[in-house]
């Protein structure tokens, strides 16, 4: 509607302006007439540009005058700003106006800080008054600077009439302006300064500070340092009176001054401080009123209290530090700037607070001491803070001990539950006692008494003092209970001398240091400013002492006698002298005559025995006139009893009495070694002795004794064996790690010399060595089951120190038995000792071993003879049911029989000091387990062999376990020395049943050395010799062979193939013996796939075949495979068949020599990688 309204509205202005104009046209303007022209006038206009006909009285009422020039406004307003300046002269003006300025005829007066003024005069007659310009108020809010005026305009209008009516009809109208002005301001100042206290209240210092009165325009009276009610002073409710107060009010003597400040208390002594007392114009702040006025009382009280503590004579090097106010100064010398003592004025209370420069932690004489300070003057006294900073001395002396035991493993208390009466020197010392626990001792403290000289008092000195303590019930008798709350009984107090105690054995008794002793002590002391240098020394003298006196004692007795603690040159630490070590029941005679001296010391750095003997001579010496040191060392920080170093030290002493006697047999042995000996290394620690052709094997000797610990199993000779050097060509293991178990037995036996144990190591490490050389690494083979698995090729098995069973890809076993005079006798170990009815059941009889053995036999008659003895008296006929190896039914694959029970080879063999004998040890080197020497405890027990013993891990030449580590019958067979199970070594020599000894004597077999008990008959012990004489078989008649032969049949030689396709590879390395019980395995083989899968391709040939030969015909070609005992491998020979069924197949003889070379060359690499068999052996390949 408004719109609509509008719009009408202006229609109808339009019609009536219209309707006007055309009223106007139409009837006014046809009647209008021109007047005449007025010549004259129009003349003036033209001509000089002026109307000067108009009337003056018009002219004079309607046209304003001209305006100056600016010329002349410079010179009216100079002569004005000259007239202001004569008034002003004239005039009398308040001081208070300081900034005086007249410029374009006015003067501006200023009072800083508080207002300012514009004044000017209309005329130059004296009698004229001051005209007000303006008005400005200077007052600001400094606090809150937020840049709002703080007067309203209207104030500044009423003000500036009130001031110029103030200026009119009066004498002094200078005098009135300044006092209207200032009063205002000053009460701005007053209101300004009460919001801003009332602001602080609010927020920051809460109720330490108060408006106690506020008078509007004249003063405004505030209390600061208002403490809290306590507990002495329960009559006030909130807060105690206030006593110190800042009035800030209007001076009524003088107007023209500023604001004036009071202050209560309002007598100040330090003239050197300096109170506000006029409120500055720029300072317009509560806040730093307050801060200027708490920052002079604090000058002036910390003044008062220095004053007071230099008449004490207690501290000295008094300072007051700026910002803020801090009394510092020290209580004793030397003291660290950390050590001293800060008291300061707080800011809110105005209370002292006591403190030290990085203190932590809250420490009760500090908080006492402040208290005290905080107490009115009438309540407090000078003795009592006297005595409170005594306790901080001495308890700042505690506190440098404490940090300083930190750098030792111990404890430090303020206090223990001791039990003791009031006669016990303990009671004297006061609360300035430290209690130190000697470390690793449970009952020994080190008391620590700081104090102070009178005639230093700023000097601490410390005093030291031992104190034994034992575990009491509260009545005081002593107990070992385990109670929750224990206490402890004193015994006598000991002082310590801490400088003597470096130096010499210095332990006074406590009523026995005189005043001069001390004196000599304090002039001797030069402890460090923080660190307590002699604390330390003290506890660690104390530990080490403490542990020689528990040390004698065990060693008294253990019954070794020593001359008591005693004090090393030249300051160093205590020591212990052995006079006598125990005689072993005479073992130890010989080393006790060679002993020159025992000490036992404490290694500090380390904190670990150091026992040191000294002997007069090697035994193996050339010098006898030189001494030789030998040094044991045990851990004192593990062992907390002194009776596990005493062990440690007699085990030890011990075996250096078994070394040492063995090193002396050694020496008087070693002109009648017929072997290369030589000693090593010998430390009384350990005998090492290099043996070998070029003496490069080494065997350490050491004593493993456990006696005092409860396992005299384990008191024994320790050996290990490995190179002193290596030449090339060698392998980098000793040779005798094979057989180290056994040797660790041989040596330990007590009628085993040392020149028997190196006559064995010597006889056996070339033959050893050789056997270290065959291959362990796991290949693919021929096996009877479904499952093909990688199976080692050879697996070697320790029987006893000469006695090793060597199985091949679990199908063949080679006995060898290491013999004197670099022999060693092989034979087939498919044979089992008085087994009737056949070989093992996992084991196949090589065949033609004995062929191939032939070849690196000794050729001397009566090693010969030897074997044929032993094939006679010591092994049975060969089974009549075993399988024939030279029929082709033979050959077609042994029996079916019943996988044996493997032996779980988890469990590890334990040797104690009876150990049972294997079932079969053979050996005769020097008698070790011979079989000749073994009585079979039951017939039915089954040889040893791999399917029953575990096999060793084809990436090591680790061997498996021995069969007598498996089984154990129940007892010691005879022949059998019960502490080791090796038999007893005949008496008329040391190489018990060795062929040499049995070829140069008429030699009978026992019936107890055949296994055939004495006292004891059986239709099987009669069948048994019977079947001795009836069969005298060939297969199990051992061959002896030199070291060199068995070298050489054991090490490896290249293979070639026969094309030259191959030969830009490496060559398949073999040894002889692999190589003939492979092709052995791989004939067998041959056999069983001619007897089963193409037995109905081919027709075998079984008669007039030659013994070990296989012969078969196909397609019009005859077939024979057999050894060939020069190559240790197999050869085929190919002729025509007689019976020839197709005339027209023809092969010539060069195809047919070539088809045998072929076969030759393949069958040698097929012999040692079996699983290229079948390329081999497929018939289509001969028939093509």
């Amino acid at each position: 509607m408004a719109i609509s309204n509008y719009l009408d509205q202006q229609a109808r202005l339009y019609i009536d302006t219209a309707d006007g104009l055309s009223k106007l046209a139409r009837n006014t303007l046809v009647q209008a007439r021109l007047p005449a022209f007025s010549i004259p006038v129009a003349v003036d206009v033209l001509t000089s540009g002026t109307y000067p006909r108009l009337p003056t009285c018009i002219r004079d009422k309607i046209i304003p005058p001209d305006a100056i020039t600016p010329e002349e406004e410079a010179s009216t307003l100079k002569r004005l700003t000259q007239i202001i300046e004569y008034r002003l002269v004239t005039s009398d003006i308040p001081r208070a106006f300081k900034q005086l300025t007249a410029y374009d005829g006015r003067v501006k007066l200023l009072v800083d800080k508080e207002f300012s003024a514009t004044l000017t005069v209309m005329g130059d007659y004296a009698t004229l008054p001051w005209r007000l310009l303006g008005i400005d108020i200077l007052v600001e809010d400094l606090d809150s600077r937020d840049g709002k005026p703080l007067v309203h305009e209207m104030q500044i209008s009423y003000l500036h009439t009130l001031v110029q009516s103030r200026l009119v009809d009066t004498e002094t109208p200078l005098y009135e302006l300044y006092t209207v002005l200032h009063a205002f301001c000053q009460s701005l100042q007053l209101e300004v300064l009460y919001s801003q206290v009332q602001k602080m209240m609010h927020e920051q210092l809460n109720s330490y500070v108060n408006i106690e009165k506020y008078i509007p325009c004249k003063r405004l009276l505030i209390s600061y340092w208002r403490p809290k009610v306590s507990s002495v002073l329960p009559q006030y409710q909130n807060f105690l009176p206030a006593i110190y107060k800042i009035d800030i009010h209007v001076d009524e003597t003088d107007v023209y001054k500023p604001l004036r400040i009071s202050h209560t208390p309002t007598s100040v002594k330090s003239s050197s401080v300096q109170l506000p007392f006029s409120l500055k114009s720029n300072q317009l702040s509560v806040e730093k009123i307050l801060l200027e006025t708490i920052h002079a009382w604090s000058y002036v009280r910390l003044g008062e209290l220095k004053q007071t503590l230099e008449q004490m004579n207690i501290a000295t090097d008094f300072d007051i530090t700026d910002l803020p106010p801090t009394l510092t100064f020290k209580v004793i010398k030397p003291c660290m700037d950390t050590e001293f003592v800060r008291i300061s004025i707080d800011c809110q209370l105005g209370t002292f607070t006591v403190s030290l420069t990085q203190l932590s932690y809250e420490c009760k004489v500090l908080t006492d001491l402040q208290q005290h300070l905080n107490l009115p003057s009438e309540q407090q006294n000078n003795s009592t803070i006297k005595e409170l900073l005594f306790k901080l001395k001495l308890w700042m002396g505690l506190e440098r001990c404490r940090s300083s035991i930190q750098y030792v493993r111990t404890a430090c208390h303020n206090s223990l539950p001791l039990i003791h009466s009031d006669q016990h020197p303990l009671s004297k010392f006061g609360a300035n006692v430290l209690y130190v626990k000697v470390p690793l001792q449970e009952t020994l403290y080190v008391v620590v008494v700081v104090n102070v000289t009178p005639s230093e008092p700023l000097t601490l000195k410390h005093k030291f003092y031992l104190l034994p303590v034992k575990p009491c019930t509260y009545s005081g008798d002593t107990t070992t209970a385990d109670v929750s709350k224990v206490y402890l009984k004193p015994g006598a107090l000991s002082r310590l001398d801490s400088n003597a105690l470096i130096q010499a054995n210095c332990v006074h008794s406590l009523m026995e240091v005189d005043a001069e002793a001390e004196e000599v002590e304090r002039q001797r002391s030069k402890e460090s400013c923080y660190f307590v240098s002699q604390l330390i020394s003290v506890v660690s003298q104390c530990e080490m002492r403490a542990e020689f006196v528990l040390l004698a004692e065990h060693l008294w007795k253990e019954g070794i006698h020593h001359q008591g603690l005693q004090e090393e040159q030249g300051g160093a630490p205590c020591k212990l002298t052995l006079i006598r070590m125990p005689s072993l029941n005479g073992e130890a005679d010989e080393l006790l005559s060679v002993l020159l001296q025992a000490t036992i010391r404490i290694d500090m750095e380390t904190m670990k025995w150091v026992v040191e003997f000294i002997f007069s001579k090697d035994p193996v010496g050339e010098d006898a006139t030189s001494s030789h040191q030998c040094i044991f060392t045990y851990d004192i920080r593990q062992v907390h009893d002194a009776a596990t170093t005493v062990t440690s030290l007699l085990r030890d002493w011990r075996g250096m009495v078994k070394l040492y006697n063995l090193c002396v047999q050694y020496n008087q042995v070693f002109s009648t070694l017929s072997h290369p000996v030589s000693l090593y290394q010998f430390n009384y620690k350990s005998l090492q002795l290099s043996y070998g052709p070029s003496r490069n094997y080494l065997v350490i000797i050491t004593w493993q004794d456990k006696k005092h610990s409860g396992e005299a199993k384990d008191c024994r000779y320790d050996i290990k064996f490995t190179m002193c050097r290596t030449t090339h060509g060698e392998s980098s293991q000793n040779p005798h790690n094979i057989t180290a178990h056994f040797l660790e037995l041989l040596i330990n036996r007590p009628n085993t010399s040392l020149a028997q144990f190196m006559q064995v190591l010597c006889e056996t490490v070339t033959p050893l060595a050789a056997i270290q050389q065959l291959p362990e690494i796991a290949a693919f083979g021929l096996q009877h089951s479904s499952k093909v698995v990688p199976q080692p090729v050879f697996t070697i098995l320790v029987h006893s120190p000469t006695y090793i069973k060597i199985g091949y890809r679990q199908c063949y076993v080679i006995d060898i038995i290491l013999c004197e005079n670099n022999r060693v006798m092989v034979k087939d170990g498919a044979y089992g000792l008085f087994d009737t009815q056949g070989g093992y059941a996992t084991y196949t009889p090589a065949p033609g071993l004995k062929a191939f053995l032939t070849q690196y036999e000794d050729s001397d008659p009566r090693l010969l003879a030897r074997s044929t003895l032993l094939a006679e008296e010591e092994h049975p006929p060969t089974p009549s049911n075993l399988p024939g190896l030279d029929t082709l039914d033979a050959l077609l694959g042994p029996p079916t029989r019943p996988s044996p029970h493997r032996q779980d080879p988890s469990p590890k063999p334990t040797f104690q000091g009876s150990v049972n004998s294997p079932t079969v040890a053979p050996s005769p080197l020097g008698g070790f387990g011979s079989p000749l020497d073994i009585q079979m405890t039951s017939p039915a027990l089954p040889m040893n062999s791999p399917a029953n013993i575990p096999a060793p891990s084809p990436s090591s030449n680790i061997l498996a376990a021995s069969p007598g580590l498996l089984y154990h019958p129940q007892g010691t067979p005879q022949g059998l020395d019960s502490g080791t199970g090796f038999p007893n070594p005949s008496p008329k020599s040391s190489w018990l049943n060795s062929p040499a000894a049995a070829a140069s004597s008429n030699y009978t077999l026992s019936p107890r050395a055949a296994g055939i008990s004495q006292t004891s008959s059986s239709p099987r012990t009669d069948q048994l010799a019977g079947r001795r004489v009836a069969a005298r078989s060939t297969y199990n008649v051992p061959t002896f062979l030199s070291h060199s032969s068995l070298a050489k049949m054991l090490s490896s030689k290249p293979i070639s193939r026969a094309d030259n396709a191959a030969e830009q590879f490496s060559p398949t390395r073999c040894c002889p013996l692999e190589r003939f019980l492979g092709s052995a395995q791989l004939k067998r083989h041959l056999s069983k796939i001619l007897g089963n899968d193409i037995k109905d391709k081919i027709t075998l040939v079984t008669s007039g075949v030659e013994t070990g030969t296989i012969s078969w015909i196909a397609e019009s070609l005859q077939y024979k495979v057999f050894m060939n005992n020069t190559s240790q491998g197999l050869q085929l020979s190919v002729t025509h068949s007689q019976d020839q069924s197709q005339p027209n197949v023809m092969w010539t003889s060069e195809e047919l020599s070539l088809l045998e070379r072929f076969f030759c060359t393949e069958s040698s690499l097929c012999a040692i990688q079996t699983e290229q068999y079948a390329l081999l052996l497929s018939y289509d390949s001969y028939s093509s």
